[in-house]
């Protein structure tokens, strides 16, 4: 749904400043600032790799934690990376997003050089 608001952006701002809709004061409101757009658009980049890691873990019916953290690791290790390129808010976003997902699933302790060890090492004894 977010990213419908997005892909309909152009219709959104001529609605929002067409007099005959609504009057300046509602307008004021409702009104979407550039970086607010800019905003929108890494929200939109951010979930659609996390939608992405749900869709693949919940399509197995038989989920286990081997399956579950080389998947977890793989979205912060690819997706959630921090580049100089990247606003503030993208990196504060992307930074508080990791974490919480390597604290939920006991990650912290490991580097990110060492993560992708010990996620081999998983998949060599449960092989799927």
């Amino acid at each position: 749904m977010f990213d419908r608001l997005f892909i309909l952006r152009r219709a959104i701002v001529i609605i929002i400043s067409d007099r005959e809709c609504f009057n300046i004061r509602t307008a004021k409101k409702l009104e979407i600032f550039e970086d607010d757009w800019d905003k929108c658009e890494v929200l939109v980049k951010l979930l659609k790799s996390l939608q992405l890691a749900t869709i693949i873990l919940f399509y197995n019916q038989q989920i286990t934690i081997y399956m579950v953290r080389p998947h977890i690791v793989s979205l912060i290790v690819k997706h959630l990376n921090i580049n100089q390129t990247n606003c503030m808010f993208s990196t504060n976003l992307k930074n508080n997003v990791s974490k919480n997902l390597a604290k939920r699933f006991s990650m912290q302790g490991g580097s990110p050089e060492k993560i992708p060890l010990i996620v081999s090492q998983m998949t060599n004894v449960y092989p799927t």
